[in-house]
């Protein structure tokens, strides 16, 4: 086995350990397993039931075209958001530590009569190596007064891992666990559960395809921490 491969595999059980492990920890006293749900266009949804609420988790993979620094370049930026995650019409920084770190403010659009949902969360990413980055997402409510014409809904799990399988190729799980509140019946919102991070994913594979973000690179620090991501022109 060449190093090309021998590094690939080892990338590919490090992010699947990590994946586990995540895993684990944020679904810990649950007996519930993943079963699949949907597998269509290179996209896979899981589902699971979760102990205590009506509503269903889900995690989500498929492998784009595209580098680490592009797919971290779109969900580094407000507006690529609200293009690639189906549903969510407003996606607002409220505040930003550093590369690794912010918060912020997302509205998703439901269907009338339900009032749209509003989140508010910090972002957290962590460079496990070269490779691979894991993005926690934590419900912080509390950071922003909520709206009268939207229901707080909050986010008890939720995480991103990338993966650089091989040059030019990432991997990306994503998972959830969403608490709409108000009074969102379970079936309808579990109905929802595999259509909207299906839709989210094939988005992304177009965004992260184009110009702006196909070339993009890692600003780094002279210790080779990075600060931010260069865009093509």
């Amino acid at each position: 086995m060449n190093s090309v491969r021998q590094d690939g595999t080892r990338r590919t059980l490090l992010a699947l350990l990590l994946t586990m492990l995540v895993t684990s920890f944020v679904h810990a006293g649950q007996s519930e397993s993943w079963d699949l749900a949907l597998d269509k266009h290179n996209v896979q949804i899981y589902t699971r039931n979760v102990e205590g609420s009506a509503f269903k988790a889900y995690k989500a993979v498929t492998v784009v075209d595209a580098s680490l620094a592009s797919v971290l370049a779109i969900f580094s930026n407000p507006d690529a958001n609200r293009e690639w995650l189906e549903g969510c019409v407003h996606f607002e920084e409220i505040e930003r530590s550093d590369f690794y770190s912010y918060s912020a403010y997302q509205v998703w659009d439901l269907p009338w009569p339900a009032k749209d949902r509003d989140f508010v969360v910090d972002v957290n990413i962590n460079r496990i190596d070269e490779h691979i980055f894991h993005i926690q997402m934590e419900d912080r409510a509390e950071r922003r007064p909520e709206d009268s014409d939207r229901v707080r809904a909050s986010m008890p799990s939720g995480y991103y891992l990338l993966t650089e399988v091989e040059p030019g190729k990432t991997e990306v799980v994503m998972s959830q666990h969403v608490e709409p509140n108000g009074n969102l019946p379970g079936w309808m919102v579990n109905s929802l559960v595999t259509d909207t991070p299906y839709k989210s994913l094939r988005n992304l594979h177009d965004l992260a395809t184009r110009e702006k973000y196909s070339q993009a690179s890692f600003v780094e620090d002279d210790d080779g921490r990075i600060t931010g991501i260069r865009l093509s022109q």
